[in-house]
């Protein structure tokens, strides 16, 4: 949040501490539900996230976040088209065009892009019902690349945008998409959303005003012990089974007290 904090501050002196961290808490959205392991995981790890950014595809969750919170509200959503929505569709175009309707004259969606031939999608597709929405309302068509190069389907989908006149230009001469941008979630983590922030600000895009980041796995495979700092380093000794337990000077090898169960395996 920190970084993403630093990226809209760059963009944007003039803007207010309240301004910035709701710019940089849109940047990063939790994915994390397809990566999961068992429901309990998705609901601890999905909570966590929001306690940071509120942006959640995890509805186990932003559920038990809602029961824990007085039944208000605390993660939200899109409306949003998976790989078999579109692919169980008669024709890709119907698919879009239905979500379309569904998001409202004033709504959005996402509209994953790489089922068949993702260029061909954003120029035949995307861009031509962007334009539409940019004549006859306020909606925002959010392309979902899901494969390929990350950086270049990125830069493609901007790039699309700003030769259609789908943008606004800011103070600093930068180019923010307003009726196309793209959510980028293909196996992301930081070192691969740092390399599509500086492009685009390397290409005169805002780096936080042409899209967002999907985040899935690296959200759950990124904790480990050394993290987490959960370590057990325990004896019993000698005749009189004495118990001992490892002291380290260093913090994270402390051994962690709390509830533990081992488990002896039977032939």
């Amino acid at each position: 949040l920190e970084r993403m904090k630093e990226y809209a501050r760059e963009d944007d002196s003039e803007a207010s501490d309240s301004e910035i961290l709701f710019r940089a808490q849109l940047m990063i959205h939790d994915f994390g539900m397809r990566a999961s392991s068992v429901s309990e995981e998705s609901e601890v790890l999905g909570k966590a996230h929001l306690l940071v950014y509120p942006g959640t595809d995890t509805f186990s969750a932003a559920y038990q976040a809602w029961m824990q919170n007085g039944e208000k509200r605390v993660g939200s959503s899109i409306l949003a088209l998976a790989h078999r929505t579109v692919q169980g569709s008669k024709t890709q175009r119907d698919s879009f065009q239905k979500i379309r309707k569904a998001a409202g004259l004033a709504g959005i969606a996402s509209y994953v892009s790489d089922c068949y031939d993702f260029h061909n999608t954003i120029d035949e597709d995307i861009v031509p019902m962007a334009i539409e929405a940019s004549k006859t309302d306020k909606a925002i068509l959010v392309p979902r690349p899901d494969s390929g190069d990350y950086k270049e389907n990125v830069m493609y989908i901007v790039s699309s945008a700003k030769e259609n006149s789908l943008y606004a230009l800011q103070k600093n001469g930068r180019y923010a998409m307003n009726h196309m941008r793209f959510i980028q979630g293909d196996s992301m983590n930081w070192n691969k959303i740092k390399t599509v922030m500086e492009t685009l600000k390397d290409n005169n895009y805002s780096p936080v005003n042409c899209g967002i980041f999907g985040v899935g796995g690296w959200l759950r495979n990124t904790p480990n012990r050394d993290t987490l700092s959960v370590a057990y380093k325990l004896m019993a000794k000698g005749e009189e089974l004495e118990p001992v337990i490892k002291l380290s000077d260093t913090r994270v090898k402390m051994s962690v007290p709390g509830p533990v169960k081992i488990l002896r395996g039977q032939e």
